[in-house]
């Protein structure tokens, strides 16, 4: 549970302890309770002014999700009821053939979830009730999908707006997105309304798994790519939302994705080959088609990176490595922003044909360049797009945790002085790279830095010993026991002077993100990183500290050699920024910057509290945050 007063999100009770009679009856939900459906009508949110939908469909979405919890039906997810304007048909089925039911256990499949084909009634009477009530009109979900392609799919390109259908997606992966985009949206209710589409889409997963495993949609390549899509974006929203029973349902998820991509054939590296670019003289209709299957692949692509990615996060909050790198690394590298991006055809092949892309490359591939000793990656920056990077980075994590936990170098695991080589590397091209936009920049940066942070202490290690050593309440991370002389005697050693350099850093790129950009599903955990580096000085005792105004970080990175002796080609001469003093404790040669620890602390928890209003995980910090803060006082 959470301690620490932070404020409710949205004006909404969180996990609100009473169940409440209803017409309906009491309407619950598993452990959480809802609200009465009838104070929904009382709740404005975005898209119920007049408002002209964009996909009329929305109109019988609900409808058509609830209605696989009638066991009559042979079709899992029937088509919704045809929706007639100007005479025009607008709603053929989501799928185009028969599927099987889900068969009587899922103990005989090798694919098992727990519970994973049981149906929770009270989801679906909550969620009817809801309805009845009017909580879900067209024009919210109308806006909730809007919202997650303008606001999410800008930090996430994982689908693709310009050739988006509809009626090509199933529910789940409709009702996921939806959820998503309810996230921004900061009326009341819409954090509550969003909280019921996420669980009714999880609840159809579960059911109808079997389902989705052999579906494929027009343009997909493989069957099970909308599941896929579907679990990512739910695991997504689910472990970063601020209730943890959400948090524990999406890491089960996760638990089972890659073995569902693997029966699937998702895992197949799928190269574009050069003949799947159509000539310039190509008709049109050729174009189109040859595009759309191209986006195909590459969104089959970028939702693997995604896993990844995921893997990533979760691996750092629970402090072990990502357990599925390894079947990774044979996927293709999702291709660059810019050739992804496009709203035409003709667009796409004018890009095509003017670009070094026209093969994909192995992740594989891209992380033995990156772990090279020569300078430079071998493939041109324009060719990886910020998604690579950050799939890089979630491998260098691992190898991180790995080196953590491996006294010495093993099979398949690098060395603690290669890893921190190929974190140079990454920082390089990052900086040096001219067409990642500010954003992406900042993004990954921040990511960089959390990820070297990892290499002095694990950060989930450091918040939960503090948590434990001053008897903090918080489902975050589990707690850790660490000598209260050592927690206390950390800030002095060389670690913590270095983990407080890259704290500082993530709190000077945050500072550097504009207001109007939305918060990306990197940032809490960067915040929770630099969090537990300043609650540990501030605790300690460490009211102000000077630090380099300016910082060589291959200097921290190889703080006890020569950088030259183990970067080689990839060291640059640099003058001395005092980074090196500060680590072993000396003093600076010139004036450093003075930081006032509780002063930073303080702006880590604005920002977690400016962040929950997105990510609600965030909330939860904040509230750990200010009981340090005042126990700091």
């Amino acid at each position: 549970m959470t301690t620490g007063g932070h404020p409710q999100n949205d004006g909404e009770s969180a996990d609100s302890a009473k169940s409440v009679q209803s017409a309906e009856g009491v309407w619950t939900q598993g452990d959480r309770y809802w609200e009465d459906a009838s104070a929904f009508l009382e709740m404005p949110v975005d898209g119920e002014s007049p408002y002209e939908l964009v996909w009329p469909e929305c109109e019988f979405l609900i409808e058509t999700a609830l209605s696989v919890n009638d066991q009559s039906n042979t079709d899992p997810f029937p088509p919704p009821l045809s929706y007639v304007n100007d005479k025009k048909e607008l709603a053929p089925p989501f799928f185009h053939e028969p599927y099987p039911q889900p068969i009587a256990s899922a103990e005989s499949s090798s694919y098992h979830m727990d519970g994973m084909q049981t149906v929770h009634s009270n989801i679906f009477l909550a969620t009817m009730t809801a309805v009845k009530y009017g909580a879900f009109p067209p024009a919210f979900l109308d806006r909730c999908l809007n919202i997650f392609f303008e606001r999410f799919v800008s930090t996430l390109p994982v689908l693709h707006r310009a050739t988006f259908v509809f009626q090509e997606y199933t529910p789940p992966i409709l009702l996921s997105a939806m959820a998503i985009g309810s996230l921004y949206m900061e009326k009341q209710g819409s954090r509550a309304r969003g909280e019921m589409l996420w669980d009714l889409a999880h609840a159809l997963i579960k059911a109808n798994w079997h389902s989705l495993l052999v579906h494929q949609g027009p343009y997909d390549l493989t069957n099970g790519v909308q599941l896929g899509i579907t679990v990512l974006l739910c695991r997504i929203y689910g472990m970063l939302s601020s209730k943890q029973s959400i948090r524990e349902s999406s890491r089960g998820l996760s638990d089972a994705s890659l073995a569902w991509a693997e029966n699937c054939g998702i895992l197949d590296s799928g190269l574009a080959p050069n003949s799947a670019i159509p000539a310039a003289d190509a008709s049109d209709d050729e174009k189109h088609q040859l595009w759309r299957y191209w986006l195909a692949r590459e969104i089959k692509t970028r939702v693997l990176s995604g896993y990844y990615v995921l893997d990533g996060l979760d691996a750092q909050m629970l402090g072990r490595p990502a357990p599925v790198y390894s079947m990774m690394d044979m996927l293709s590298a999702p291709c660059s922003d810019d050739l992804f991006d496009n709203d035409t055809a003709s667009d796409w092949l004018v890009r095509m044909h003017g670009t070094q892309e026209k093969e994909s490359h192995p992740l594989k591939d891209v992380f033995s360049v990156v772990f090279s000793a020569s300078p430079g990656l071998s493939y041109p920056p324009s060719t990886l797009s910020s998604l690579s990077l950050h799939t890089v980075l979630s491998r260098l994590q691992s190898s991180v945790l790995d080196c953590a936990q491996e006294e010495v170098t093993t099979f398949g695991i690098w060395a603690q002085s290669d890893t921190k080589r190929a974190l140079i590397q990454v920082h390089d091209n990052v900086t040096q790279m001219q067409r990642l936009q500010e954003p992406q920049c900042l993004e990954l940066l921040l990511r960089w830095h959390t990820v070297c942070l990892e290499l002095t202490i694990g950060s989930s290690v450091l918040w939960g010993a503090i948590c434990h050593q001053y008897n903090i309440e918080q489902s975050i991370v589990e707690g850790a026991d660490i000598e209260p002389s050592e927690l206390l005697d950390w800030p002095t050693t060389r670690d913590g002077r270095t983990a407080l350099l890259h704290a500082v850093a993530i709190l000077d790129t945050v500072q550097q993100i504009r207001a109007d950009q939305p918060y990306t599903i990197h940032l809490p955990s960067s915040l929770f990183s630099a969090s537990a580096v300043f609650g540990a000085f501030a605790l300690g005792g460490l009211r102000a500290i000077d630090v380099p105004p300016t910082v060589d970080w291959q200097d921290v990175l190889f703080v006890d050699v020569d950088p030259s002796i183990i970067l080689g080609e990839l060291s640059k001469p640099t003058n001395s920024t005092g980074a090196r003093e500060f680590i072993h404790g000396g003093n600076l040669t010139s004036p450093g910057t003075t930081h006032y620890i509780l002063q930073d602390l303080e702006s880590m928890r604005k920002y977690l509290h400016s962040v929950g209003r997105q990510w609600g995980i965030a909330l939860e910090m904040e509230g750990v945050v200010q009981n340090w803060i005042s126990l700091s006082r």
